[in-house]
C-alpha cells in the first residue's frame, strides 16, 4: 500500500512539474511572435495583395503570364475578363458574414474555379508550362504589383 502512494505520489510529482513545458504558448501562435518566426512578411504581402485593386491585379497576371506561355489577344480579353469576374466574387466573400473557417473554404473554391478558368482559357500547352512556373508567375505577379505601389 505504501510503495502503491509512493509511487502516484512521486507520478503526481512529474506531471505537475512537466505540464509547463507541454502547454501551448497561444499568445505566440496568434501573432505575438510572428515576426520573430519570420512568419511577418508573408502575412504583410498578403495583406497587401487584399488593397490592390482588381486592375492592378489584371495588369500584373496578364503581364507575367503573357512573359511565360505568349498570350494571344483574345486570350488576354479572356483573361481579363476572368480576373475581373473572380475579384468580384472575392469582393463578395471578403464581405460575406460567415466565420473564417468557411471563409477559407469558400476562398479555396474560389481559387479552384479560377484556375480552371485559366485552364478553359490556355492550350494545353500553355497550361503545362503555367503548371510548371506557377510559383515563379505567383512570385513575379507580386513583385510586379509590389514594383507598381512604390512609384
Amino acid at each position: 500500500m505504501k510503495r502503491s502512494f509512493n509511487t502516484l505520489f512521486i507520478t503526481a510529482l512529474i506531471v505537475l512539474i512537466a505540464a509547463p513545458a507541454f502547454a501551448q504558448n497561444r499568445q505566440g501562435m496568434r501573432g505575438g511572435e510572428r515576426g520573430q518566426r519570420g512568419w511577418d512578411r508573408g502575412d504583410r504581402m498578403e495583406r497587401v495583395m487584399q488593397d490592390v485593386s482588381p486592375e492592378l491585379r489584371s495588369e500584373a497576371h496578364l503581364a507575367v503570364l503573357d512573359k511565360y506561355v505568349n498570350l494571344t489577344p483574345d486570350q488576354e480579353n479572356q483573361i481579363v475578363t476572368a480576373d475581373e469576374e473572380f475579384a468580384a466574387k472575392g469582393e463578395e466573400l471578403r464581405e460575406a458574414p460567415m466565420n473564417r473557417q468557411r471563409k477559407a473554404v469558400a476562398a479555396a473554391d474560389l481559387k479552384k474555379e479560377h484556375q480552371l478558368a485559366i485552364y478553359d482559357i490556355l492550350t494545353k500547352e500553355q497550361y503545362r508550362v503555367f503548371l510548371v512556373e506557377r510559383e515563379a508567375i505567383r512570385i513575379e505577379v507580386r513583385e510586379y504589383i509590389q514594383e507598381q505601389l512604390d512609384d
